[in-house]
């Protein structure tokens, strides 16, 4: 398993910058021009969990994307 801090992540705005927030404290920055990777950032966990749930269930893409995210490739 990965160690990685579990979601849910959510962006917020602070000043010039956006913050990735999960439990209630920042685990990035991301510059307000940059905004659609805030979101992407913020979705990770959540992406994560649905490949690695279709690699579960036989998914060879799948398991190959998470084998490729948890360093075993």
């Amino acid at each position: 398993m990965t160690e990685h801090t579990p979601g849910p992540w959510h962006g917020q705005a602070s000043g010039s910058k956006r913050e990735i927030v999960a439990d209630h404290e920042v685990i990035a920055e991301v510059w307000q021009n940059r905004g659609p990777n805030a979101r992407l950032i913020a979705a990770a966990p959540t992406m994560y969990e649905y490949v690695a749930l279709r690699a579960a269930n036989g998914d060879s893409e799948a398991a190959a994307i998470v084998e490729g995210i948890n360093g075993n490739t």
